[in-house]
């Protein structure tokens, strides 16, 4: 066991002082005074501070070459400069936004299943590094509160037997002398002796419980403590690091092996949940799996590492030019999977044998990851905006996201992660100046249900899927086709064409933005059957079970509340059928021209699986200022489309073009045009969906994307 290392920070009082426990009563009103208008000005120093614009615009022609160059501004802070900002802004708020219980305030409003002992632990370490007492004692208080109230759940949380059993290390090597921590370190030595495998017991297919089981199995081995239960994780500490060493060392690089894609002569590998490989748990699991080979020590194979470093790769292609890596998938663009994303990277340059230009690929990967958290996201009075449609809209922004988003915990996990990056910026190592979406061409990456292509073409960028999930086909943010394009105009990324909404939002809360814009060549009622639909997992409330822990695996392990519960959904091209029902696009294959556009060949199915047809290429095309897209017509087709414009306010209806804040949607020929507001994304809180219908005619229907002309 002692090839198994530790980084828990070591803090001490001041030889001169007493340590203190918790503020008495008579302290609380001049703590209160002094603390909480310091913290909440120093919050907002950082919250103001306007994003870094380091991009220079440059034209370039095929190939490969750079489009953008990331040169350093003498004002620019150092790597680790930056990180330590983002970490402290983000730790700031927390002591003066919990309860006397020791739970933290929600910015979505309700409670969380795990936010106490992540941030909490997460808390504890940002106030071990800094010496904030306040930091240390509210997340001694949080981990104290998580314990108090684990014995009301009816399953364990592999993120709060992380949490807790991290925190009670650090809390055993800095704070052994602290009263508070001496009262209620028998409380949860109790715990953590009767901690078992969650994940580790292999019950089910691979997902990212396993990843942070092996962490919290690690924590727990260091803790120093027994039991003679053989049940237990303390118990029997042989097997169980045998059962981490398997995954980490043997099962994680037999996937890497068969699921692996060679790009430009590299080996990349997308580590999410499949089939579907949401984006944002590749974040997570890339910083995940960093952190049990760092746990592990020499224990970890030179196989792990290699597959590491394929898991960087994988995100340092899939990464958009302004630090988007989050945009398909369950827990849409959510902060944890940007900030394990920055450690997952850093933690992989690194490595003893990442040397040169690729370590430095990596820390800039880590850079533009710390600058979109920095930027898109954010920190309030009320904590950090766990999405940028937090930051707009607050607790009005749960519709975009999944029900079990919670703030403390969300906030948690992403501290966590900023706290583990530390120590690999300690040494303020060079950065690289690009990533892969800084050069022009396209690649694909993943594999089968979950195959992605993105694409630069001088002032664009895009993402598409080639397959729409069989998981979730309501789910428009597992559709097939662009799934976010983003246009460098005037020294910054906008989102032509935004990632796509939370579908499961009720009918009721739907509503068409007035009466005259409804003139949909179909007659479709506002209720129809190709409206969104109500679906368990997007209910919003922000007060259910955990997520990064609500997953799936492979398909048919689903959970019963997380199925579908309409008929598929796609923004299209959907191809009608005589019945009145959709047949969705999918793809069998694609292609990237040398001019930038993806080819997709495939067809169109119907919800039930059965092809209507096969053999049909659908085009995505960059332009100098947008996408243009072709799809396939016979004679007698009825073909529909949705593009999505967000804001609160209609876009506007021309006869071949509908405007939006940012971006045209235009077309030729005939269409009919549906429009229905109440639509939301993680980035986005107001969406509307302007649903085209394109009658019988000859040749292809042809749709651009382009910017709203300025002036």
């Amino acid at each position: 066991m002692s090839a198994i290392t530790s980084d828990a920070q070591v803090v001490s009082p001041p030889a001169s002082a007493p340590v203190r426990s918790w503020p008495t009563n008579l302290d609380w009103p001049t703590r209160l005074m002094i603390g909480v208008p310091l913290t909440l000005l120093l919050t907002l120093l950082i919250v103001l501070q306007g994003p870094d614009s380091r991009d220079v615009a440059v034209r370039a022609g095929g190939g490969s070459k750079p489009v953008a160059a990331t040169a350093k501004q003498a004002t620019q802070p150092s790597l680790e400069a930056l990180a330590s900002g983002v970490d402290a802004s983000i730790a700031a708020p927390w002591p003066s936004l919990q309860q006397p219980s020791g739970r933290f305030r929600n910015i979505l409003g309700g409670g969380t299943r795990y936010g106490e002992a992540t941030l909490g632990y997460a808390l504890l370490q940002a106030g071990a590094r800094a010496g904030n007492r306040a930091q240390i004692h509210a997340g001694l208080k949080a981990i104290s509160f998580a314990v108090r109230q684990a014995v009301h759940h009816s399953r364990p949380s592999v993120f709060e037997n992380l949490s807790i059993a991290a925190a009670y290390n650090i809390a055993r090597r800095s704070l052994r002398r602290d009263p508070v921590f001496r009262h209620v370190r028998p409380r949860w030595e109790r715990f953590l002796e009767t901690r078992r495998f969650k994940e580790l017991s292999g019950q089910h297919p691979y997902d990212n419980h396993y990843l942070a089981d092996a962490i919290a199995v690690l924590e727990l081995t260091r803790s120093g403590l027994t039991s003679p239960d053989t049940t237990t994780v303390v118990g029997n500490q042989t097997g169980a690091i045998q059962a981490v060493e398997n995954l980490i060392n043997v099962r994680v690089p037999q996937m890497a092996g068969m699921n692996g894609v060679d790009v430009r002569g590299r080996r990349t590998f997308v580590l999410s949940d499949p089939p579907d490989n949401p984006l944002s748990y590749q974040g997570l699991s890339l910083g995940m799996y960093a952190r049990a080979i760092h746990l592990l020590g020499r224990r970890a194979s030179p196989a792990a590492r290699e597959t590491l470093k394929e898991v960087a790769q994988a995100s340092w292609w899939l990464t958009a030019p302004d630090g988007d890596l989050g945009w398909y998938g369950r827990s849409q663009e959510e902060s944890w999977g940007v900030a394990a994303t920055a450690y997952g990277a850093a933690a992989a340059a690194n490595l003893p044998d990442m040397v040169g230009r690729r370590a430095l690929d990596m820390r800039a990967l880590t850079e533009r990851a710390l600058n979109r958290l920095k930027t898109a996201y954010g920190t309030g009075p009320r904590g950090l905006y766990i999405t940028p449609a937090v930051r707009k809209a607050l607790s009005h922004a749960a519709p975009g996201m999944d029900g079990n988003a919670g703030g403390p915990s969300f906030t948690g996990i992403t501290l966590m992660m900023l706290n583990w990056l530390q120590p690999e910026l300690r040494t303020n190592p060079r950065v690289g100046a690009q990533i892969g979406s800084d050069r022009n061409g396209g690649v694909q990456l993943s594999v089968r249900d979950a195959r992605i292509a993105v694409v630069r073409r001088g002032n664009v960028w895009f993402g598409l899927r080639m397959m729409p999930s069989t998981n979730r086909p309501d789910d428009l943010r597992y559709d097939f086709g662009i799934h976010v394009a983003k246009l460098r105009r005037g020294g910054k990324w906008i989102d032509l064409m935004p990632v796509r909404p939370n579908t499961g939002v009720p009918l009721s809360d739907l509503r068409p933005p007035s009466p005259d814009t409804s003139t949909d060549a179909t007659g479709q009622s506002p209720g129809s059957r190709y409206a969104p639909t109500d679906t368990a997992s997007g209910s919003g409330s922000g007060s259910a079970t955990a997520s990064p822990e609500a997953t799936t695996a492979a398909a048919g392990r689903v959970p019963a509340s997380e199925l579908s519960t309409g008929p598929p959904d796609s923004a299209g091209p959907q191809l009608m059928l005589p019945d009145g029902s959709a047949a969705v696009p999918y793809g069998d294959s694609m292609q990237i021209r040398s001019d930038g556009a993806v080819e997709v060949t495939g067809g169109w199915r119907t919800g039930a699986g059965a092809i209507v047809r096969s053999g049909v290429t659908f085009v995505f095309a960059p332009t100098d200022e947008g996408i243009r897209m072709t799809f396939p017509r016979q004679a007698g087709d009825v073909i529909r489309y949705s593009a999505f414009f967000p804001g609160t306010n209609k876009p506007d209806r021309r006869r071949h073009a509908i405007t939006g804040h940012e971006s045209i949607v235009s077309w030729s020929g005939r269409a009919g045009v549906h429009l229905r507001a109440g639509y939301a994304s993680a980035v986005d809180p107001h969406l509307t969906r302007a649903r085209l219908t394109f009658r019988s005619g000859t040749g292809p229907v042809r749709i651009k994307v382009g910017p709203v002309p300025t002036g």
